[in-house]
């Protein structure tokens, strides 16, 4: 996971020098946890990725229910977001399903 996320971000700030690439996240937030959310972007921030002009996040609905969680997927998926940000073992494991089967 540790691996894909420096990949993840080495791809992003070398691609700075082809121009101006919007990258887009899915926050895959489950119940809450606003620090951890803004801690995230804090992170992505500091290394360059500028919200609005190198990346735009999509918030998933908050509630501990798989459907819903589900649906979040799904709109993830349809939005072919770049990658999830996903901090729970329930949602991180609704989506690998999802994405994998789908």
């Amino acid at each position: 996971m540790c691996i894909r996320l420096i990949v993840f971000g080495f791809l992003l700030i070398s691609s700075f020098s082809v121009g101006a690439i919007e990258f887009s996240v899915g926050l895959s937030v489950w119940s809450g946890y606003p620090e951890s959310v803004r801690g995230f972007k804090d992170g992505l921030t500091s290394e360059g990725l500028i919200e609005g002009e190198h990346v735009r996040y999509l918030q998933g609905e908050a509630g501990a229910d798989k459907n819903l969680q589900l649906s979040v997927a799904e709109r993830f998926k349809a939005e072919k977001v770049h990658l999830v940000y996903s901090l729970t073992t329930p949602g991180t494991t609704c989506r690998k399903v999802y994405f994998k089967t789908r």
